[in-house]
């Protein structure tokens, strides 16, 4: 039974909990706030997405301009929120994350085999070592690279970097890199070696991507994007190909059952918790909602020579394709955020093909609309654990 004292004792807590929620909230649109609004100020001072135009020396004398200025301080205050969070902030921060530095901090020497094949985080976290045996320094360092990769990418490549950043945020991108801190470190590697895809150089882009997985194995399907670059798609037949590939994946999958019934491999293959996603139908929604842009750009304005849209209709596809076969493979979402990590950057992009101003206005809202809700749904369903947020409180 139940008594009355029990029951405030409850309802107390639910609600410190979701003022402690809305407080955090507070926190995170407040650095979000003030990082656009200095990104559109620097956009009003004659903002140059080429990060190199910024700084030059003139007669000896180093010469910085305003927009630049601007653009450093916006990167501050989102970086200050992730760097110096505490480590219950973040799912996988005082989880995977902190065993893996108590074993190379106070464990034996662990060699790179121990590791598999995700030696390059093992190397961050020994490297952090040297200069403290506190596990705080590894969250400042993993914060500041994951942020300063997203963040300088977006500077320099983003046509509308405010609104970049923005739905970076409402897509709970931002919020990911507290808990799967590896992954994004990946991304961010990746991003990088965007640049080596379109000036086809494999060799570059071939070294980015095992660097990248060395912090996460898993980033190794990043290597098939080189190999799309070149290859013109149709979105119309991408979306037959979409509706196709969840008839194979399921026919495969009924086939592969068959004959692994009643032998060891079945528990290993189809009881596995990697298998165990279900439907990701937020994400459906907003694949499919990107994708049917597109395609009505592409059917609309002239994008044939255009192969930097021509390889992210590729990205907004294999979205698309792993959205709506999310029950059927393994580790959906860890192979979406690789496919999804561009979007922040595409989409501007993609809606500035747009020449009628009010209908980019209408397509612009929607979208941010949408991520709105995806937001929403993200922050009420506590993913990540970032909802409590606060600030470094341990000695460890």
């Amino acid at each position: 039974m139940v008594t009355i004292s029990k029951y405030n004792e409850h309802y107390y807590e639910v609600c410190k909990k979701r003022k402690l929620e809305m407080s955090s909230l507070f926190v995170y649109l407040s650095g979000l706030a003030i990082t656009l609004l200095l990104l559109m100020i620097a956009q009003k001072q004659n903002y140059n997405s080429e990060i190199v135009k910024y700084a030059k020396l003139e007669n000896g004398v180093l010469m910085i301009s305003k927009s630049f200025i601007f653009v450093i301080i916006a990167f501050l205050p989102l970086w200050y929120i992730i760097a110096f969070r505490d480590m219950s902030v973040g799912r996988d921060a005082y989880g995977t994350q902190f065993r893996i530095f108590k074993h190379v901090a106070y464990g034996k020497f662990y060699d790179f085999k121990n590791f598999g094949d995700e030696a390059g985080y093992f190397l961050l976290n020994k490297i952090c070592t040297f200069f403290s045996k506190s596990y705080h320094l590894v969250l400042i360092v993993t914060g500041t690279l994951s942020w300063f990769m997203f963040y300088s990418y977006v500077v320099s490549t983003s046509n509308a970097p405010a609104y970049s950043i923005l739905l970076f945020f409402l897509g709970f991108s931002y919020f990911h890199q507290f808990n799967i801190m590896r992954q994004f470190i990946a991304c961010g590697i990746i991003l990088f070696g965007f640049k080596y895809i379109a000036k086809r150089d494999f060799f570059k882009y071939f070294i980015a991507v095992i660097i990248a997985s060395s912090f996460h194995k898993v980033a190794i399907v990043a290597l098939l994007y080189y190999f799309l670059y070149d290859i013109k798609i149709d979105t119309k037949k991408g979306l037959l190909l979409a509706v196709l590939s969840k008839i194979g994946i399921n026919l495969s999958r009924f086939l592969v059952a068959k004959i692994l019934v009643g032998t060891r491999y079945y528990k290993i293959f189809y009881d596995s918790k990697a298998y165990q996603t279900g439907y990701m139908f937020l994400e459906i929604v907003v694949a499919l909602f990107l994708y049917i842009i597109a395609m009505i750009i592409e059917n609309n304005y002239d994008t044939r020579d255009d192969k930097y849209f021509n390889f992210n209709i590729w990205l907004l596809l294999l979205a698309l394709i792993v959205t709506i076969n999310s029950n059927s493979i393994p580790i959906p979402y860890r192979i979406l955020w690789y496919i999804n990590m561009n979007n922040a950057v595409f989409i501007p992009y993609m809606l500035n093909y747009i020449s009628n101003d009010r209908y980019r206005y209408i397509v612009r809202i929607t979208l941010t609309a949408l991520f709105m809700c995806y937001f929403i749904f993200e922050w009420y369903s506590g993913v990540d654990a970032v909802q409590l947020y606060k600030t470094w409180q341990s000695g460890i």
